[in-house]
């Protein structure tokens, strides 16, 4: 068999099997497509509802956490003054009314005139050093 006589024979083989197919009506296509796009709309919203709980939950431990840690750690205060451009950084006082420590560290952007002060607090030694004696 030549390759033409092969190809008309696999063109009517095929022609017959599309014959024999059993094809859905427009209203079964419309219901099945209904169908399918009805459960994939409840899916996600299932999944947008979860996602929602869990990223609310999440968030809800981590700020209480962060909270708990922030009561904890005072952060100092960074003031500015609108007449003479000075910065005064306050320290913010622990727990046993001691100053807490800063460390200040500015920041500019060129040309922007932006400044950003950062005032990190240092942990302070778990003793009290001892004083030195001349």
């Amino acid at each position: 068999m030549s390759f033409v006589q092969n190809l008309v024979e696999y063109l009517r083989s095929s022609r017959e099997e599309f014959s024999k197919v059993h094809w859905p009506t427009r209203q079964d296509t419309i219901r099945y497509s209904a169908l399918v796009i009805g459960i994939s709309v409840v899916i996600a919203a299932f999944f947008a509802t979860l996602d929602f709980g869990l990223s609310h939950g999440v968030q809800a431990i981590l700020a209480q956490k962060i909270g708990a840690n922030s009561a904890a750690q005072p952060t100092p205060t960074v003031t500015s003054s609108s007449t003479d451009s000075s910065i005064q950084v306050t320290p913010a006082t622990s727990a046993q009314g001691n100053n807490i420590q800063l460390t200040p560290t500015v920041q500019t952007t060129p040309g922007s005139g932006n400044v950003q002060i950062n005032a990190v607090p240092v942990p302070s030694p778990s003793k009290p050093l001892a004083p030195v004696k001349p």
